[in-house]
């Protein structure tokens, strides 16, 4: 238990914007307090605050797995402060002032979002892509900026699935894991779930819809360099591979990617580290990854 409430309060404002909401919703939900309730103690619109409170939900999922015990226990030091607040309302607009003005203020806390397309289409050869979406998300909830980052994925994607996907999650980081041909077309599903090849300017025409959003794209599929390539005149940073590439290179390459993006490393850096990665586990594909950045 806090001694003070001044210890309670300093370890919520460490809290992401995204954690302060998951607290609020937790403790809600033991105190019948909402959002528009809590705002009128800090003199912020109702309407606003419940806005921004709803918009903000789809956002927690990347933060809840790995915190939810630790902010269940601080939501019970919250209910066991704010649950006299009839005869205690001072301390009721302190816990307000510290979780709801900067979830209104801030636009997107969670400055980094990465959507995963998994394609493995039921006549190719199975991979392992849940460990691969695995090890991103493990990467990121173990990282010092893991509040930075959100990740959402699409599995057995169709062509036009991914244009959704586009559209639902507005990615700066868009990771495909699958298959590719020696031809340079990547191999997503069909309504029956057997191969449908896209082709690489097909791929890059759809980036041109979302360039003003999509920093990187990883294609970590065999043979994508070509793909990589037509995307990259409309994205800064693109990953491709330039020859077939096992499934453990691809989840080593995956790891350390993602290990450095969640430290604040740049896309060269994350890169460079991916490619370590790959040396580390003793594979020889380390010269398989390849970076195409614009000029």
């Amino acid at each position: 238990m806090y001694k003070n409430l001044e210890a309670l309060l300093e370890e919520i404002e460490n809290l992401s914007n995204t954690q302060k909401l998951l607290l609020l919703e937790i403790a809600k939900s033991r105190t019948g307090i909402y959002a528009g309730t809590l705002a009128s103690k800090v003199d912020l619109s109702r309407d606003e605050t419940v806005y921004r409170v709803r918009e903000l939900k789809s956002k927690m999922l990347v933060e809840i797995l790995p915190l939810t015990d630790y902010l269940y226990r601080l939501s019970m030091e919250v209910v066991s402060v704010i649950g006299d607040v009839e005869t205690s309302p001072d301390i009721w607009k302190k816990i307000a002032e510290h979780i709801l003005p900067t979830i209104i203020n801030t636009k997107d806390e969670a400055g980094t979002s990465i959507l995963f397309l998994a394609a493995d289409p039921a006549n190719e050869t199975r991979l392992r892509l849940g460990e691969e979406f695995r090890e991103i998300q493990e990467k990121l909830q173990l990282a010092k900026l893991r509040h930075k980052f959100r990740i959402e994925q699409r599995t057995s994607v169709r062509p036009v699935d991914i244009s959704q996907a586009m559209l639902d999650v507005q990615p700066n980081i868009v990771h495909f894991s699958g298959h590719g041909t020696s031809s340079g077309e990547l191999c997503f599903e069909s309504l029956s779930g057997i191969t449908q090849l896209v082709m690489p300017d097909a791929l890059a025409a759809l980036f041109e819809q979302f360039a003003n959003h999509v920093n990187c794209v990883i294609l970590n599929a065999c043979y994508s360099a070509n793909q990589a390539d037509a995307i990259s005149q409309q994205i800064p940073y693109v990953i491709g591979m330039n020859k077939m590439i096992g499934d453990r290179a691809a989840i080593a390459f995956t790891v350390g990617f993602y290990q450095a993006i969640g430290a604040g490393k740049t896309i060269e850096e994350a890169y460079k580290l991916g490619v370590v990665q790959i040396r580390l586990q003793g594979i020889p594909e380390h010269f398989t990854p390849k970076l195409i950045t614009q000029e």
